[in-house]
């Protein structure tokens, strides 16, 4: 094969050598095409012919060129000798060191065969040919010997990738100097892997021929105001009466006859176009864009560039001589960069006139090409039959729209991991830290970021409930905000905003109105500079109160609030030595004794305190711990799944985050740490995974990305996966943006003033269903029972087939074992499991108000399970107090002990099972405020004993609903 190979090259060879530059193309032109110089093995015998398109591919920058007639390359229809394109190829220019450099396929070719290495081209091998695969052909000898080694791409199947159904590959570069005859530029150092592909189909991809360029900087210098053009002399039949224009929408040049009489098409000339179809994607500070077509240009035979300069000029959209064209050729209309732009079907705007030998040029740049840096660019060479010339104008814009639309479908590629790609959306100036919380109170979850830049503002963004959100309100907060933080400060039910304010060492209170919008700023001071804040009941009153770090006087300050929006005078506790510069602060129980406690990671030093609580809101206890380097964020978390609060903090200095395991009694194990991406400056925790193991994700600052490790469940994590987000990633915030059940992230970017929205398409494993209920379902924090019980009824498996010790309820409270029992606890006929969750392991997660919680376990065959429920939180004197029946069971008779925080109506009412009404207990229309006691007789309406079994009570009063069961026996 290979033998015959360079037997067909070699005679290729000699039949360019003896041909005239003009043979097979119209010899009563003037001036001759230049003479084409060819390097000592090319290939030129491939064609692109898999529909009604049959088009000369080489391996060396040229297409649509025979160069073995030298005659025109690309025939329409296949197997007629009518030819559409006399000639094209690739040209590209650019500056090295601010001097132009330029490389063109045009009659004569600047390019090699085969992929550069080391810095410059490779000798001649006939290995650097063109790679023919077509779709059912595995055993052809270009499939069996595709060339990977040279930079061909395979599939996802690690087989040779086949685009369309018929891919012809290969590489060429420009780094010969001895090539460079044309323009006789220095190399650029540039290896363009092109891949040409078509459709075996009727109707606009039978019409169509796609080309896809990558180009790589292969050379050791960086390539600045790059251009890239597909070039093309389109003889459409006859070659002296041809038209050219330029489509603003399609992004298309292409040609068209003058007249319905063409020498060789005759009265229905068809109409060849040249379609950008994917441009170079340009890296800018915050983020990138796709490059569109930024020239169109036509010349004349006898007017082709000659110097480097021309082409460049060309490039640019300008005159060969640099001069800028004018709209019409009229020096008083604006400059343009696209020529003959109008509409010849229309027959309206700027149209071309006097017919003869065109030239185009359809152009896409600048762009920057670094040293290894690759850009891919696509196009698409189409052609379209009407019945006239102008119809064939109206069926080619067809055949490109169709065309792009192939294209977008064939690189569209699902996302891969967990997250799809970032959709950004603007925030203040320079936001710096992010928080998620339903602030309009329509249960859509919403974004507010503090923002540090001059604008001392607090960026609110309204979700829509589907991932996506409105065009952020700023309101005022005080001088430089760098942390902020959801809360319902005042009591009323509606989340507020709080903002650590760095430069005027306050903190700021934007009291929420409930649909989204807020109160001007209240201010109280904090400690010097404070750094982070966390809201959060650190004494026990049931009131929110404000913690901050505050880095330049390595202190925390609290904040007793007083339940009304409005706080004490900060209270200052030492962290750590002098300069330990604590950056980030966060609230929780980590000693198991019900008072929370303050935790810190400190800058400087390396470490974290850790505050021990007295329940009171004072924090005379501190004891440090070591991590990684110069941690500027913490929280905390269960991450081992043993009920013990664990402590992660991101570490900037050294590229990890630290987890330290809890003992449960506000000491921790040594810290244990992971690689993140470079430069983790936040840090949170959640089930991004869905696998019910807690996971780590940090925001990297100069890396533009998020790091996720996913957990194990047992305190240890896999490696990290990167996800890009915009420009300076702050702060990293956790959440269901989109109601899927999938936690999604929000990261604040201080470069780009935007804030970052990756939702979460992680497979959502198939998960069978449980019903749970969970008793208490109303919960007061300050009680400190030990218990809550849950009980799980399945749904397709059975109860006895439970895993009781993968059980977790609001993803890391362990069951307690001892107090698991299966039985029939509602006399439903329906075995279900009973099991017992620690309170002080719970309270921790939870917030006031409704509270959804989700027990997850597997069965003992691996299937995974859920059910849900809810608890309602409430403040002493702020809502119902638990109500509970004496004696549970009853025999027959019992008393139902309730209490209301205000007068009002009180409705009292039994149920059965199947939600039937028992009996109307007591409706009062107006009870006063306090504890309240029903005498039941167990009996139903008309007095008739009740049978044995389970029943429902349900109290509804002015501060809300309370439900619950009990058990007659008799």
């Amino acid at each position: 094969m290979q033998r015959q190979l360079r037997i067909l090259i070699a005679w290729g060879v000699l039949a360019l050598a003896s041909a005239s530059p003009s043979a097979g193309a119209r010899p009563d032109t003037t001036p001759a095409r230049p003479v084409p110089h060819a390097p000592s093995i090319i290939d030129n015998t491939a064609r692109m012919d898999a529909n009604n398109l049959d088009m000369v591919v080489t391996n060396h920058g040229s297409f649509a060129y025979d160069l073995l007639t030298g005659g025109a390359g690309l025939i329409y229809p296949k197997g007629s000798t009518r030819t559409a394109v006399f000639a094209a190829g690739p040209w590209i220019g650019g500056k090295l060191a601010g001097i132009i450099q330029v490389a063109v396929g045009e009659y004569a070719q600047e390019f090699v065969p085969g992929p550069m290495l080391g810095g410059t081209f490779q000798p001649d091998q006939p290995a650097f040919k063109s790679y023919k695969i077509e779709r059912g052909n595995t055993t052809s000898p270009d499939y069996l010997n595709w060339p990977v080694s040279q930079g061909a791409p395979l599939g996802k199947d690690g087989k040779p990738l086949l685009l369309g159904d018929v891919t012809i590959w290969s590489v060429y570069n420009d780094a010969d100097p001895s090539q460079h005859i044309v323009q006789g530029t220095e190399p650029l150092g540039v290896e363009i892997q092109q891949t040409t592909f078509a459709f075996n189909r009727s109707g606009p991809l039978g019409n169509t021929i796609f080309l896809r360029f990558k180009l790589i900087n292969k050379g050791n210098f960086t390539i600045q105001d790059t251009y890239f053009s597909l070039w093309s002399d389109p003889d459409l039949g006859g070659f002296t009466d041809d038209l050219v224009g330029y489509d603003m929408t399609l992004g298309m040049g292409y040609c068209y006859n003058a007249t319905n009489s063409d020498a060789v098409y005759g009265a229905m000339p068809p109409a060849v176009g040249y379609c950008l179809l994917g441009g170079p994607i340009r890296s800018a500070p915050c983020g990138s864009d796709t490059l569109g077509v930024t020239s169109f240009i036509k010349y004349i035979n006898g007017t082709d560039p000659r110097t480097a300069d021309e082409v460049y000029n060309y490039l640019q959209g300008l005159h060969a001589d640099g001069t800028p064209f004018h709209v019409n050729d009229d020096p008083d209309q604006p400059f343009t960069t696209f020529l003959v732009s109008g509409d010849p079907v229309a027959g309206t705007g700027w149209l071309d006139s006097n017919p003869a030998d065109r030239r185009l040029a359809v152009t896409t740049g600048p762009f920057l090409l670094q040293p290894t840096e690759a850009k891919e660019i696509a196009f698409a060479i189409l052609v379209g039959q009407g019945t006239d010339r102008l119809s064939s104008i109206s069926e080619l814009r067809n055949t490109a729209g169709v065309a792009k639309e192939a294209y977008r479908a064939l690189i569209s590629v699902e996302p891969e991991g967990l997250f799809a790609t970032r959709v950004d959306y603007g925030a203040g100036g320079n936001p710096v830290s992010i928080a998620i919380g339903d602030l309009s109170g329509d249960g859509n979850p919403d974004l507010a970021t503090a923002n540090f830049g001059g604008s001392n503002t607090a960026s609110v963004l309204l979700g829509h409930g589907d991932g996506t959100f409105d065009t952020k309100v700023d309101y005022e907060a005080g001088y430089a905000p760098v942390s902020i933080a959801v809360g319902d400060v005042n009591g009323d039910g509606k989340q507020d905003l709080v903002t650590a304010d760095f430069i005027s060492s306050t903190v700021s209170l934007l009291l929420g109105v409930g649909d989204g919008t807020f109160q001007p700023k209240l201010e109280y001071l904090a400690g010097g500079s404070p750094n982070s804040v966390a809201v959060g009941d650190v004494n026990g009153d049931e009131k929110p109160d404000l913690v901050t770090a505050n880095g330049s006087r390595a202190t925390v300050s609290v904040l007793l609030g007083h339940g009304d929006g409005a706080f004490e005078a900060a209270a200052s506790y030492d962290v750590g030595s002098p300069g330990a510069y604590p950056n980030s602060v966060a609230i929780g129980d980590v000693s198991g004794d019900g008072n929370p406690d303050l935790v810190t990671a400190n800058e400087v030093f390396n470490t974290v305190s850790v505050l021990l609580g007295h329940g009171d809101g004072t924090f005379p206890t501190e004891t440090e711990y070591g991590v990684g380097s110069a941690p500027r964020s913490i929280a905390i978390g269960d991450v081992s799944g043993d009920g013990r609060p664990d402590l992660v903090t991101a570490n900037f200095g050294s590229n990890t985050v630290s987890v330290l395991l809890g003992n449960g009694d506000g000491t921790f194990g040594t810290n244990a740490d992971y690689e993140t991406g470079f430069s983790p400056v936040s840090v949170a925790i959640g089930d991004v995974s869905g696998d019910g193991k807690l996971d780590l994700v940090t925001a990297n600052y100069f890396r533009d990305a998020v790091s996720v490790l996913p957990g194990n469940g047992d305190g240890t994590f896999q490696a990290k996966t990167d996800y890009g987000t915009g420009g300076g990633p702050s702060s990293v915030a956790i959440g269901d943006l989109n109601a899927d059940g999938k936690l999604d992230l929000a990261t604040a970017n201080t470069g780009c003033s935007t804030v970052s929205v990756l939702l979460n398409i992680g497979q959502t494993p198939t998960t069978l269903e449980a019903a749970l209920d969970l008793d208490p379902n109303v919960i007061n924090l300050k009680d400190h029972a030990p218990w809550v019980t849950a009980y799980i009824e399945p749904s397709g498996f059975e109860a006895a087939s439970i895993d009781i010790t993968s059980l977790r309820l609001a993803g890391s409270v362990p069951p307690a074992p001892k107090f698991a029992v299966v039985g029939d606890h509602d006399r439903n006929g329906k075995p279900d499991l009973m099991v017992k969750f620690h309170r002080e392991a719970l309270d921790p997660l939870l917030t006031l108000g409704v509270n959804e919680l989700q027990v997850t376990g597997r069965l003992v065959t691996g299937e995974e399970f859920k059910g849900s429920d809810r608890i309602r939180v409430i403040q002493p004197g702020q809502g119902p107090r638990p109500a509970t029946i004496s004696p549970n069971p009853l025999n027959p008779e019992g008393i139902l002990t309730f209490r209301t925080v205000t007068a009002g109506r009180v409705s009292v009412k039994m149920f059965d099972l199947q939600g039937g009404l028992v009996r109307i207990l007591a409706e009062i229309p107006l009870l006063p405020a306090g504890e309240h006691e029903l005498r039941f007789d167990g009996r139903g309406d008309g007095g008739k004993s009740l049978a044995s079994g389970v029943y429902f009570y349900r109290i509804e009063t002015a501060a809300g609903l309370q439900t619950g069961r009990f058990v007659v026996l008799k």
